[in-house]
């Protein structure tokens, strides 16, 4: 029996954020934990305001912080069973102990460099702290191979576990015959599509893309950014953008329409350091893929389960292969990628790697 504390990425300051955690000012000061109505989880720890001290240029609100930080740790760490904690990122390095913790697992899933663009967060603190955090962790999971060079770089001998992000096939596979959303004006018969945000989408190649393949309709799903509402509007009338499917559940159905899956990400170190959920979601429905160069993506560049593109021509030229040449066999090969790399098969690597370590340590 073990205890597991999952610390996840900060949430950063809000004003919604901060009210919401000032309800819990009252169990914090009586040292109990905190809770949501929500949230019955008896290992998650509900803290303080979590909001980085250089924003504020003095450390009183820092040592506040701790403080409150500490009684809901305390709170937390009664149980007398192995304790794991699942550090999400170095911003919680300084609250995370080994004289607390059996085993400190860093869950090291995006880059650095994305975090860092939270115009409220120092660059140069946060990979320090990225950086303690790897020399602190027993056990690093990645999600991408740039990830695993990183830490190598950083912690010579501390284990590195590779655990690709993954899909939850049977909600896709339950929830894909739902209704779906449908542009009011269709018209088109062969659909191409995106789900997802659009932080590292090139919407200027998917509108050239779009001019090029009229015969057919191009549904982006997500909630628009400024680059989204910059192009909203001069979209070729093949383009639809319904914004973000409320609840998720209508997702499948949707995602299900399509007749290939797009990944158009810009390619950059950032992008070539994630492993994108979408396409195992892509995957789980049978979707063939047509995506930008990404590192991650290259494994699966085979022709017939994902085509790599990027110029216009190239994904011009991929799109139509697939929506003239997919076939049953490649559709099944997919859906059996999909259900390799479920969630409860990630869950499993990583919990075979944490009970490893924790009997190799009885055993020393």
């Amino acid at each position: 029996m073990y205890d597991f504390f999952y610390v996840d990425p900060p949430i950063f300051t809000t004003l919604r954020y901060i009210t919401e955690h000032l309800r819990y000012v009252p169990d914090l000061l009586r040292g109990r934990r905190a809770s949501r109505e929500h949230d019955k989880d008896p290992n998650r720890i509900i803290g303080w305001i979590n909001i980085p001290v250089e924003m504020f240029g003095f450390s009183l609100f820092g040592q506040v912080n701790k403080h409150f930080m500490r009684v809901a740790l305390n709170t937390a760490l009664k149980s007398p069973n192995p304790k794991i904690a699942i550090v999400g990122s170095g911003f919680w390095e300084p609250y995370i102990s080994k004289d607390d913790f059996d085993l400190i697992c860093y869950d090291y899933l995006d880059p650095i460099g994305l975090v860092s663009r939270h115009p409220d967060l120092n660059k140069k603190t946060l990979q320090h702290e990225h950086e303690k955090l790897i020399a602190k962790s027993d056990i690093i999971f990645v999600t991408a191979e740039l990830l695993k060079e990183d830490a190598r770089s950083i912690a010579y001998d501390t284990e590195i576990v590779m655990v690709a992000n993954g899909v939850d096939v049977d909600f896709f596979e339950h929830n894909k015959s739902l209704r779906a959303t449908k542009p009011s004006n269709q018209r088109k018969k062969k659909r191409v599509g995106y789900m997802g945000t659009y932080d590292w989408v090139d919407i200027h190649l998917i509108s050239k893309i779009a001019q090029h393949l009229t015969d057919v309709d191009f549904l982006l799903i997500g909630l628009y950014d400024e680059q989204v509402e910059q192009y909203r509007y001069v979209m070729p009338d093949n383009v639809f953008l319904p914004g973000r499917l409320e609840p998720y559940a209508r997702l499948p159905a949707c995602v299900n329409t399509f007749d290939v899956g797009l990944i158009p990400f810009k390619t950059s170190p950032i992008t070539d350091a994630i492993d994108p959920v979408k396409l195992y979601e892509y995957f789980a429905l049978g979707k063939p893929v047509v995506a930008t160069d990404l590192r991650q993506l290259r494994r699966y560049n085979d022709g017939s389960l994902l085509r790599v593109a990027n110029t216009v021509d190239e994904f011009v030229d991929a799109i139509t292969f697939f929506l003239k040449h997919d076939s049953e066999v490649w559709r099944e090969s997919r859906r059996d990628i999909a259900r390799q790399n479920s969630w409860l098969s990630k869950a499993t690597i990583m919990m075979d790697n944490i009970e490893s370590k924790l009997t190799d340590r009885r055993y020393k």
